[in-house]
C-alpha cells in the first residue's frame, strides 16, 4: 500500500470507496480535493491524500493547510479532516487508518484535529494512542421556539425520559409556559445598557474592513488562525449563498464581523426539522465579543430561527453568549492536537484561554448548513 496525492485518475476508484462505505453503514464519505495550482499564493488551501493498495483506493483523507498566529508570529499549521478507510469494516484494512494518520504528522507535524462527535470514536482513540492530547470547545445554544424545539430535538439515549417530557409539552403548545417558567428560576446575567449603538450590516464578501479588523488584532489573541480578508474569501466563498457575512460597528466604528448560517434541517439526527442558526465564526477584539455576539444573536432572532448555537473556546467569547442569553450544554466538538504542535502551545502559559478557535477552525460550518 501507498499514500499519494490524489488525482482525478483516481475519481473512479474513490467512488468504488464511497459505494464500499456507503453499503457498509457508514456516515460518511470521502470528498476527493485535488491540489489547486500555486498554492503557495493562496492564505488557505486544501489537498486528499489517498491509501492505494493493488490499484483501487481503500482510505483517504483531506489536509487543510492554514497559518495560525502564537503571539503574533506566523506558524504553519495543518488541518486534518475526514480520514475514512475500508478498515471501519473490514479488518484487512485495519492498519489503513494509522498509516493515514501517520502520512499527514509526516506531511504536517504540527497538525489538529477539530470535530470528531466524541472521544469515544475510533478517530479519537486512534489520536489518543498516538499521543495527541484534546481540549472540549465549549457549546452554546438559545432556544428561540420553544414549542419547536420540545419536538425536534433529539437527545442522548439516557435522556429518553427528558426527550419524552419535551415531546408531550411541544405537541401539547406549552413548552413557551415552562420555558418562560424556567428562565424564571435560572439567572442568567444579560447584560444591558454597555453596548453602545450597535449595528450589523450584511456584506457580500469580507472585504479590506476583515483585513484591517485581523491585523489590528491578531495580537489579542495567544493563538488564533489566519482570519485576514485573503483567507476569509478562501473559507468562506463569495457564491455559496447560505454563508451570512455579517460586519458590526459600534458608535459608527467597525468593531467586527461574524459568519452565521441559518440551516433548515431535515430529520438531522440532532436537530430534527428544525430551523437552527448558528454562529459559526467571528472576530474582534475580546472586549468587543459582547457586541458582536448581540449583532449576531438579533440577526439570527429576527430570520426566526428555533435553535440558536455556536462553539467557541476563548472565555470571552462564551462569557459573551452567555451574556446575550445563551446557556452551555454538553459538547461534541474538540481540539486535538499533535505532540508538535502541542509543544508550540505549552511555552503559551494558560494557552487555552487565550486561544480563539471555533468551527471555522474545522471542516467549516457544513454540518450546520442544512439543506438550501
Amino acid at each position: 500500500m501507498e499514500i499519494v496525492p490524489y488525482s482525478p485518475a483516481q475519481r473512479r476508484a474513490v467512488e468504488r470507496l464511497n459505494s464500499s462505505l456507503a453499503e457498509a453503514g457508514s456516515e460518511w464519505q470521502f470528498v476527493a480535493r485535488e491540489r489547486p495550482p500555486a498554492p503557495q499564493e493562496l492564505a488557505v488551501w486544501e489537498e486528499s491524500f489517498v491509501a492505494v493498495a493493488d490499484g483501487d483506493v481503500c482510505g483517504g483523507y483531506i489536509l487543510k493547510h492554514q497559518k495560525f498566529f502564537l503571539e503574533g508570529g506566523p506558524l504553519e499549521v495543518g488541518s486534518l479532516q475526514l480520514p475514512v478507510s475500508l478498515g471501519e469494516f473490514d479488518s484487512e484494512f485495519a492498519h489503513v487508518s494509522v498509516a493515514l494518520l501517520f502520512d499527514a504528522i509526516r506531511r504536517s507535524p504540527r497538525l489538529y484535529s477539530l470535530g470528531l462527535g466524541s472521544e469515544d470514536s475510533k478517530f479519537a482513540r486512534l489520536l489518543t494512542a498516538a499521543r495527541w492530547r484534546h481540549v472540549t470547545v465549549p457549546f452554546y445554544f438559545s432556544v428561540k421556539s420553544p414549542n419547536r424545539f420540545a419536538r425536534n430535538i433529539r437527545l442522548p439515549a439516557n435522556k429518553t425520559v427528558v426527550q419524552s417530557a419535551l415531546r408531550v409539552l411541544g405537541y401539547t403548545g406549552l413548552a413557551d409556559v415552562a420555558f418562560r417558567a424556567r428562565r424564571a428560576f435560572v439567572t442568567t446575567r444579560v447584560r444591558t445598557g454597555r453596548l453602545g449603538s450597535v449595528e450589523w450590516r450584511e456584506r457580500p464578501d469580507f472585504e479590506q474592513f476583515a483585513e484591517d479588523l485581523f491585523a489590528d488584532n491578531v495580537g489579542a489573541y495567544g493563538f488564533v488562525a489566519d482570519r485576514s480578508g485573503r483567507a476569509l474569501h478562501r473559507l468562506y466563498p463569495p457564491q455559496e449563498p447560505r454563508y451570512f457575512r455579517l460586519m458590526v460597528e459600534k458608535n459608527g466604528r467597525v468593531i467586527g464581523w461574524a459568519l452565521v448560517l441559518d440551516a433548515r434541517m431535515t430529520g438531522d439526527k440532532h436537530f430534527g426539522g428544525m430551523r437552527v442558526g448558528s454562529i459559526a465564526d467571528c472576530l474582534a477584539a475580546p472586549d468587543d465579543a459582547d457586541a458582536v455576539i448581540s449583532a449576531a444573536d438579533a440577526f439570527l432572532t429576527g430570520r426566526g430561527v428555533d435553535l440558536a448555537v455556536s462553539n467557541q473556546l476563548h472565555p470571552r467569547w462564551g462569557e459573551a453568549l452567555t451574556a446575550s442569553g445563551y446557556e452551555s450544554g454538553p459538547s461534541n466538538f474538540f481540539f486535538y492536537f499533535s505532540e508538535d504542535l502541542a509543544n508550540d502551545l505549552d511555552a503559551l502559559p494558560d494557552w487555552e484561554q487565550k486561544t480563539h478557535l471555533n468551527r471555522g477552525d474545522g471542516e467549516g460550518p457544513g454540518p450546520l448548513m442544512g439543506r438550501s
